[in-house]
């Protein structure tokens, strides 16, 4: 939609026509959400926000990004560690003013179905997760080299949830 360029670079901006309904349409918008944001390179989210800027004749941050950085960086393609590192999301140049919200309850918990017992266990995987997250779970080398890079998965965490015609 925000016809982003497929060879981005930092000082790309996005393919969008100020005459445009896209471009009437965005400037109609009150907030623009976008999950994973980690997940995508730093560059992707500066050029919609340098478009979104000259259509729009602002002087602001539009949006809210959502997403664990505990979970997938961006791809590098033949990157390195740190070449992946500097394409995230927290080295784009407006990060120092995002401001951060953590969330704290897992909304999966507050299923008023569960049983205690499948209660208390997603409560327990819910923790061992933010633990892993954490660097609080020992990891192991796959390959025997120096990187703790492997986390083994706890067989007590196999739950078998149900789904009934009512919660589809």
């Amino acid at each position: 939609m925000f016809k982003i360029p497929i060879d981005i670079d930092e000082t790309s901006t996005c393919s969008i026509s100020k005459q445009s309904e896209l471009a009437q349409l965005l400037r109609e918008t009150s907030v623009i959400i976008r999950d994973e944001a980690p997940m995508i390179h730093h560059y992707t989210v500066e050029a919609v926000e340098r478009s979104l800027r000259d259509l729009c004749n602002q002087n602001q941050i539009f949006g809210i990004f959502g997403g664990d950085f505990r979970q997938i960086l961006p791809v590098v393609t033949k990157g390195s560690r740190a070449d992946i590192v500097a394409s995230s999301i927290s080295r784009a140049t407006f990060w120092s003013y995002c401001n951060i919200q953590h969330l704290r309850t897992g909304m999966h918990l507050m299923h008023s179905n569960l049983s205690d017992n499948e209660h208390e266990q997603l409560r327990s995987f819910a923790e061992w997760t933010l633990n892993v997250g954490n660097g609080r779970e020992q990891g192991y080398s796959f390959l025997g080299g120096s990187e703790l890079d492997w986390i083994e998965f706890l067989k007590n965490f196999s739950l078998r949830m149900t789904t009934t015609a009512s919660q589809t």
